[in-house]
């Protein structure tokens, strides 16, 4: 049975940033630390993952097909996707099984490597590899093996199990074909967006032709500022108004209704010059009633001193049964026979009129 590693193991390998349960790490391809990320690796108890960054795919342009195979080494439709709860969807292969598991052989880790290609580069040192691998073959043995047969491109033979013959086969493609690096193909992406954006601006630039922005104009503002303020004086001195009336009007009649009832008694003398007044007064209003209903439904007024004063401004017009009033007087004076009717005579009649 092949001897399978742990984490550990690839820890000196590959650069791992720590990340909050329920992942174990993760490595970020293009090695930009803590510059927000394209693609990345997430590891957690299962093994490793790729993760797209959603926000870049939404707000920029998606990757094509061959683009994100040239990234990863994995064909989309070799791939499917499943979800982490606190960590969003991740990619892995069919069936839902991680790229590489956890944890894995030798020859797991070989075909991992050959598509994803992450480790080696961080393994090439030239002339200093060999004292980097004896060091590292005293602090962690599995590091080192792992290490060397990445750099050899070749598993070791008691490491290589029934697929020893395929992964052998895969060095002399990767001899054959030069494969760029995966940070390589991210930068290369991002110059292609970059450029193409500033094509599409300088685009819109000769198309369109550039607008100034106006400047600020402080008088202009002053101005608008006083506009609004005398609006608004006005506006609160019509409302004032209005609820002076109304408060008035209620006033009145509710001290109208709370005024006794004139006595009906006493000597005929006594009340015979106040019934007379009161029956020319009311033949006197009976005779302007229809006129005093149509300026009322027409006008639809809110209070009776609108109303009144809507009467005085019509008074002396042609079709007014009243002579011109002046702002002072208190009452209207018939055109036919002069008589008068007082303004508190209207608001007493006011249910009528309405």
């Amino acid at each position: 049975m092949s001897k399978t590693y742990r984490l550990e193991a690839l820890r000196p390998l590959l650069p791992m940033a720590r990340e909050a349960l329920p992942l174990l790490a993760s490595h970020d391809p293009s090695g930009n630390g803590t510059a927000p990320w394209l693609i990345r690796y997430i590891i957690d108890e299962e093994g490793f993952w790729l993760q797209v960054d959603d926000n870049y795919l939404s707000a920029g342009q998606p990757f094509s097909f061959r683009e994100f195979e040239g990234l990863t080494g994995y064909s989309t439709d070799d791939l499917e996707h499943s979800l982490i709860d606190g960590i969003g969807y991740r990619l892995g292969l069919l069936h839902g099984r991680p790229l590489l598991p956890l944890p894995f052989t030798a020859a797991q880790l070989f075909e991992f490597e050959s598509k994803a290609g992450l480790i080696k580069g961080h393994l090439e040192m030239g002339d200093e590899s060999e004292d980097w691998l004896s060091d590292l073959e005293r602090s962690n043995p599995d590091a080192a093996a792992l290490a060397r047969m990445i750099l050899t491109d070749a598993i070791p033979p008691e490491e290589a199990g029934q697929d020893d013959t395929k992964a052998q086969a895969v060095p002399v493609i990767a001899e054959a074909v030069e494969v760029p690096a995966a940070s390589e193909m991210l930068e290369q992406v991002e110059r292609d967006r970059i450029e193409k954006a500033i094509a599409d601006a300088a685009h819109r630039e000769t198309v369109i032709g550039f607008t100034p922005q106006p400047f600020f104009d402080p008088q202009a503002a002053i101005n608008r500022q006083l506009k609004n303020n005398r609006k608004h004086t006005i506006e609160t001195a019509r409302l004032s108004e209005i609820a002076r009336l109304k408060a008035r009007d209620e006033y009145e009649a509710r001290k109208q209704a709370a005024s006794p009832t004139p006595s009906t008694g006493g000597t005929p003398a006594d009340t015979e010059p106040t019934t007379v007044a009161k029956t020319k007064r009311a033949r006197s209003f009976d005779s302007v009633l229809p006129y005093l209903q149509t300026v009322h439904r027409n006008g639809k007024f809110e209070t009776t001193g609108t109303y009144i004063r809507e009467l005085k401004k019509k008074s002396g017009l042609a079709d007014s049964p009243f002579k011109e009033s002046s702002t002072t007087d208190n009452a209207f004076y018939l055109k036919e026979g002069g008589k008068r009717i007082s303004h508190s005579v209207i608001e007493d009649k006011m249910k009528n009129i309405r």
